[in-house]
């Protein structure tokens, strides 16, 4: 039996106002969410962290 696929969705994040952007592919903001905090080193999320989920994929 074949397992059905989890279709990943695109997320923005900003830091802080920069114009550089982290692109991520997760499956739900709460995925995103995680990944941000670990690829920042970082327990919770502040309002200097903006996570922009994107419809268009």
């Amino acid at each position: 039996m074949r397992k059905k696929s989890r279709i990943k969705k695109s997320f923005f994040v900003v830091i802080d106002g920069s114009e550089d952007v982290l692109y991520l592919k997760c499956l739900d903001f709460y995925e995103a969410t995680n990944e941000v905090k670990r690829f920042l080193n970082i327990d919770s999320l502040d309002e200097s962290i903006e996570i922009i989920y994107n419809e268009v994929s």
